[in-house]
């Protein structure tokens, strides 16, 4: 059920968008080291309303495939980030607030384990640097998360990010 929430989530905020060149929201893309993907992953932006700062969310996608030097296990790690933001400012620097979700997943195609489907929540504190029109975007902050497993209650007070990217 959390799982088709999502997807329906994600479909909304995409099909929302088509309608951005004519509204003038401003969107951006960006790559994103650490912070809410745990690795890395590649986002796609917008705010939901024109104008400077306001409410905005993003969504990405993050893959590393990781092999050990014997050749005995070779791990693919999936990430699909997703949050809602609050930016607080002017002028292109702004205090970045937010919530989301990322959904993890860990397979193992030779040893054959598949840990799949982790929802891990997530929030983000930080600064961003945006233009108003179009050019380069950085963004820098914590985003703690927190888990539910099988194994209980985990997570990461202050786990660092930062990215880099283009407003348009």
């Amino acid at each position: 059920m959390a799982k088709k929430s999502i997807v329906l989530l994600l479909l909304a905020f995409f099909f929302s968008g088509l309608h951005a060149q004519e509204n003038k929201r401003q969107q951006s893309v960006f790559f994103e080291l650490m912070g809410q993907s745990i690795v890395y992953s590649v986002n796609y932006d917008r705010r939901f309303f024109e104008g400077d700062g306001g409410l905005g969310g993003h969504i990405g996608l993050g893959y590393i495939p990781v092999q050990d030097f014997l050749g005995l296990s070779e791990v693919h790690f999936f990430s699909v980030p997703a949050s809602v933001y609050y930016l607080i400012g002017k002028q292109g620097n702004y205090f970045e607030v937010g919530t989301g979700v990322s959904l993890l997943s860990i397979v193992d195609t030779k040893g054959g384990f598949h840990i799949g489907g982790n929802l891990l929540g997530t929030l983000c504190i930080g600064y961003r640097r945006q233009p108003l029109d179009k050019g380069l975007l950085f963004r820098a902050g914590i985003t703690p998360f927190v888990a539910l497993n099988s194994s209980g209650l985990f997570g990461l007070p202050f786990y660092p990010g930062m990215s880099f990217g283009y407003a348009f």
